[in-house]
Formats: structure tokens, sequence, C-alpha cells
């Protein structure tokens, strides 16, 4: 698919690959806000109610409109700097600014997103899913379709892993220091 998108680049894509990128992209989207949204909310204070076999989950009006708030203010950052620093890793890869490939790899992303929402139990990290996207393509592209130089896709992907494990790393430090600074206390795990 990739070889193909990337020798018919020039010419005008069918017009319902833009429609097609959209269902995708609203598909992906949609399953990206609620898995980051369900790991934001299960760190939440709320009330849970057990009748039967069913387990009900409530949390305060104000957490609900705090968090909705915050995430419409993150979604408008995300827009007007038109994807931010992810986007310019994502513009890097070959072929992703071609409707086509961009179609897949939202559709692919958002099904893998799915899987891990509906039928694991292993919590995840959408970030760490989508440079592992990005990084299998690539080395796909380099070794199987053979468009770019190994070693390029090679350092591509250990450069995003890299600033990815920073991140890691950084978050870690504050999962510590968080309940320092407001305790005083190291947590206890």
């Amino acid at each position: 698919f990739e070889r193909w998108v990337f020798h018919t680049k020039d010419e005008l894509p069918w017009p319902y690959w833009v429609t097609f990128q959209w269902l995708t992209t609203t598909f992906l989207w949609s399953q990206w806000l609620m898995q980051d949204l369900a790991n934001i909310f299960v760190y939440l204070p709320r009330t849970v109610t057990v009748t039967g076999d069913e387990t009900h989950v409530a949390f305060s009006l104000g957490y609900v409109v705090f968090g909705a708030i915050l995430l419409v203010a993150i979604q408008g950052y995300i827009f007007a700097t038109r994807g931010g620093q992810i986007q310019k890793i994502v513009q890097s890869k070959i072929n992703t600014v071609d409707v086509r490939a961009a179609t897949i790899v939202d559709l692919i992303y958002g099904i893998i997103l799915f899987i891990f929402k509906e039928m694991s139990n292993v919590p995840m990290s959408t970030t760490w899913v989508f440079l592992g996207l990005l990084a299998g393509r690539e080395l796909a592209i380099a070794y199987v379709a053979q468009l770019r130089a190994k070693n390029e896709a090679v350092k591509d992907v250990v450069g995003d892993a890299g600033r990815a494990f920073l991140g890691l790393i950084i978050s870690i430090i504050l999962a510590y220091a968080m309940p320092i600074l407001g305790t005083g206390k190291l947590p206890s795990f």
C-alpha cells in the first residue's frame, strides 16, 4: 500500500478518500478521548455503588465540569497549534501528509485503541501505542517497501523512543514529587 501511495503521490487521489479520512479520524478521536479520559478519571475521587451484578460509578459535578472545561481547552490548544509537536513528528514520516496513508494510519490506530479499551484489562498509554505504530510503519517502509534508507528509519525510531522515554522519566518524577509537595511525605505504594 505504501509503495502505491509513494508512487502515485503526484496524482489526485480518489475524492472519497477525504470522506474516509474524516470518518476514520472521527473514529480515532472518539477512541482516543475515551481511553485518555478513562486514564484521567480513574484517579479522581468517586462514589462506587454495587447493586447485584451492576457497578455504578459517580463523580461530583465539579470534577466533571472541570474535566470538560480542561478537555475543551486542551483540544482548543491542539487545534490552534495545528496538532502541536506530535503533528511535527507525524509529518516527518513517509507519506503521512497523503490523505490515503493518513486514513489508514488513523484507522489502524483507532482499531488498536478500541481493542485495548473494549477487550483488554491492561492499562496502556495512547502515546506509546501511537509511537509504536509509527515506528513499526517506518521500519516496514524501510525494510519491506524500501522507500527510505534503513539507517535513517532506525535513527528516526530511536529518536522518537528517546523523546518518549524522557517524557516517561519526567512523568515518574512528577508522580513521586506531587504527593511529596502536597503532603510533605513520601508516597506509599
